[in-house]
Parts: C-alpha cells; structure tokens; sequence
C-alpha cells in the first residue's frame, strides 16, 4: 500500500494553479473554499469555476468541510438546523466536483471549554454525536463517500473514536490533525495515532510551538514528524496525508520532506 498526498487549495490564490501544480507533481487536492458562508452562500457563481477547473483533473480529491459555528448536536435548536443545511451543502457540492473524502467538525469547540473533562458531558456528547453520525452517514453511505471526523478541541482521542466505533460504517472514519492535537492537547501525535488505530483514514500535516494553531512548514514547530511517520510504518496504518500547509514555500518544503520519509 502507499500514501496519498493532498495540497490544500489555498496554497495558489487561482485554483486553476493549483490543479496544474497538483496534475505536474502527481498530488492530491482537499478543497478547502467551501468552508465560508459567504462562500455557501454564492454557489452558482463559485461552483463552476471549480468544477471547469477540475475537468481533466486525474488525482483524488477530499474537501472541508463548514464548521464555523457549527455543532450537529447543539443544545440550540437554530444551530443545529443550521449544521444540517451546512453540511447537506457540503455533501451537494462534493457530488458535483466528485469529492470523495469530506472531512468534518464535531462540533466540540461551540461548547465552554470547563466541560471538556466533565465525564457526565462527555457522556451524554459520545451519545449524542453517535445518534447524529448513525443517520447521517447514510446519505453518504449512498454517495459512496467517505466522512472523517476531525479532532479540533477534544483533549483525548478515545472521543472521536468512540462515536465512530459506535456508528460502524466503513463510510466514517476519523482524521487526525496534527497542529490540534500540538496546540490543544498534552499528548503527543504518536500516542493519538496509536489510540485512534484502524479508524484512521486521513491526516492534517502542519506544525507549531504549541501556542498558537500556525499550520507551519513540518519542519517548523515542536512536532517529530520523524517520530510521526515512523509510528504510522510501524502501526501499518495508511492515512491519505494532506499538507493543510497555505504558504507556498512551506508547503513544498513540507512535501519533500515527506517524500523522502515515505521513500525510507
């Protein structure tokens, strides 16, 4: 097995650049436009210009998915339409671009941060996600699409990989963001692939100093990313990789490290 690798498609200001930069370097794409509302809410006029742009396009493609502000299983009811319609937007325009991997929020960080070590809250959070994800993969179940559940203020892995073990649909698996996990958490990369096992399906690459959520070059930050890659070899996991990395430089900095590595 091998490695997928994604650029994001803020790394060009043109989209058109990106996919020929991607189609010249045989890389992926995660499309990350389609997170604003402002965005969302001017689809007839941004969506063909993706979609002429990725007409002869020949790699794979996943896209983020909205999130501000959003949280499926809110305890306001506003809210919790309005994650609906976001996400129901978000499946329509992975069909129309032939996205196969949307990755998601859960939806955490809408709550206070004091109840993110509260056992009862966490309870009834797991119970809650899992009622939402079991009905809601469906509709990409039928889509044949994947859905990854990305850590953003969740202190443990166990979760995200709890409400996924839950639903048990091979269509709903978790994605691993490694500037979250360095910023937000006293773990390290490591232990949260090693804790979220065989329902890893997709990585967020990017680094800092545990400050602040800088999306750096790999090399940059106090991430190993030796340490990192060597733990998915040894754990014979095999996530699509993507370099959620926007500055240019970074990013090509980030790739041929990662090359190398894979190369090893």
């Amino acid at each position: 097995m091998s490695y997928d690798i994604y650029i994001s498609s803020k790394i060009k200001n043109d989209f058109n650049e990106v996919v020929s930069l991607a189609q010249k370097m045989n890389l992926n794409i995660e499309i990350k436009t389609f997170v604003k509302n402002r965005v969302l809410d001017n689809l007839d006029n941004i969506l063909p210009v993706y979609k002429d742009a990725l007409k002869n396009f020949n790699g794979k493609l996943s896209m983020h998915g909205a999130f501000a502000g959003l949280c499926p299983v809110s305890d306001k009811v506003n809210r919790r339409k309005k994650t609906v319609f976001r996400f129901d937007q978000t499946v329509d325009i992975a069909k129309t671009l032939n996205v196969k991997i949307i990755v998601f929020h859960s939806g955490i960080d809408t709550f206070d941060s004091k109840y993110f070590d509260d056992t009862d809250f966490l309870g009834w959070f797991i119970d809650s996600e899992t009622e939402f994800w079991s009905e809601y993969i469906k509709k990409l179940e039928n889509l044949e699409m994947m859905a990854v559940i990305e850590n953003t203020s969740e202190n443990s892995p166990e979760i995200l990989r709890k409400i996924v073990e839950r639903v048990n649909s091979d269509n709903l698996k978790l994605c691993i963001d490694t500037g979250h996990v360095n910023h937000k958490t006293n773990l390290t990369v490591q232990e949260w692939i090693e804790k979220t096992g065989k329902n890893l399906y997709y990585m967020h690459l990017h680094n800092n100093y545990k400050l602040f959520d800088d999306h750096n070059s790999l090399l940059k930050g106090t991430i190993d990313f030796n340490e990192v890659f060597k733990t998915l070899k040894e754990t014979g996991i095999y996530p699509g990789l993507s370099l959620e990395i926007a500055d240019y430089k970074a990013a090509m900095e980030s790739l041929k490290f990662v090359r190398e590595k894979l190369q090893k």
